[in-house]
């Protein structure tokens, strides 16, 4: 190794090891997904790097990652446990889409900016730096929820599975917000003390008739 180049490990040593520090500290240290930070920038609105690649570019990968981690009703039943029979009430519910979400960033003299991680792209569709698959299966007794969470910077992902009796439920709702002046649309589990949401949808991705036998399974259920 020559001079500079020694010259040049130590200046960069401590901030290699202060940042492998940080992600020690978070509990993991994240594996970037090739290209992520980029596709993280997409939603700031792009900047250098979308003149070079392109927006639909970016979009094509955001999609791609969606699909190959989006679940299915199968994936669901795996990690529940339960048994075919004891899920034939109604037809389970399957939504897959972005979560809104914001970073927060400091700027100058302590001021604080939220930017939001959820864009509607140059074809018209709503995507967001994290998305979500949440799935709703029904047996005589409770609601098997399955939530799983992921983003398109890293390889992190979240799989969260619940039981939820039918007494216990408060509500289920379709919520909407608008997005560049666009509606869309998530579904919302409520119980005492906290919520389940599925990531937003446009409104013809939702089967209404499905939600509404849904929350006619719960009032049924809630009144025996």
């Amino acid at each position: 190794m020559g001079l500079w180049e020694f010259v040049i490990l130590l200046f960069f040593m401590p901030i290699l090891v202060l940042i492998i520090g940080v992600m020690i500290s978070k509990g993991r240290v994240r594996t970037l997904r090739p290209g992520g930070t980029r596709r993280r920038q997409y939603f700031y609105g792009g900047g250098f790097s979308s003149l070079i690649t392109g927006e639909y570019k970016i979009e094509a990968e955001i999609d791609l990652i969606n699909g190959s981690e989006a679940s299915t009703f199968i994936d669901a039943f795996n990690r529940w446990g339960f048994d075919k029979k004891e899920m034939n009430l109604i037809n389970p519910v399957v939504v897959t889409g972005p979560v809104q979400a914001f970073d927060t960033v400091r700027l100058n003299r302590g001021a604080i900016r939220k930017i939001p991680l959820f864009k509607v792209g140059k074809d018209g569709r709503v995507r967001g730096y994290s998305s979500t698959t949440f799935i709703l299966g029904f047996t005589e007794k409770q609601i098997a929820l399955y939530s799983k969470i992921w983003n398109v910077e890293d390889f992190d992902v979240s799989i969260r599975t619940e039981e939820i009796f039918y007494k216990d439920v408060v509500s289920i709702s379709v919520i909407d917000t608008t997005v560049s002046g666009r509606q869309y649309y998530k579904l919302t589990l409520q119980v005492p003390g906290t919520d389940f949401s599925s990531g937003y949808v446009a409104k013809g991705s939702f089967n209404y008739e499905r939600i509404q036998a849904v929350k006619n399974l719960i009032r049924d259920k809630k009144m025996e």
